[in-house]
């Protein structure tokens, strides 16, 4: 959460110094970040995908309580399937890692973290 947020805010790149003093950031994840994706960017793996900063939540129901989600988290709901799509869980839950060896000098291989 606190690296989308700073890319949404700042434009900054987000490092381990940055969670270090970020609480949104040591957080982690929330219903919130996931229910913001709308799009999936290519490879489908490792965090590649979109949120924008309409403050917009998307979940299955085509007619959301609008009102008291706005009144209660400031968020418009609106409907969308891709909240059902188990796409959504693998654009973070599929990692792709680049080994490095003892050295510290990537392999040039790739390993797929499920």
């Amino acid at each position: 959460m606190g690296m989308i947020n700073a890319l949404l805010t700042t434009s900054v790149p987000y490092s381990m110094d940055n969670l270090k003093n970020d609480n949104m950031g040591k957080d982690g994840i929330s219903c919130t970040l996931c229910h913001q994706i709308n799009g999936f960017s290519s490879p489908l793996f490792s965090g590649n995908f979109n949120i924008n900063g309409a403050k917009e939540i998307y979940g299955p129901f085509t007619n959301p309580l609008i009102n008291q989600m706005r009144l209660n988290t400031g968020f418009t709901p609106v409907q969308s399937t891709k909240i059902n799509e188990s796409r959504l869980c693998g654009s973070c839950h599929t990692l792709i890692t680049n080994p490095v060896n003892e050295k510290d000098e990537f392999t040039g291989t790739s390993f797929a973290e499920l």
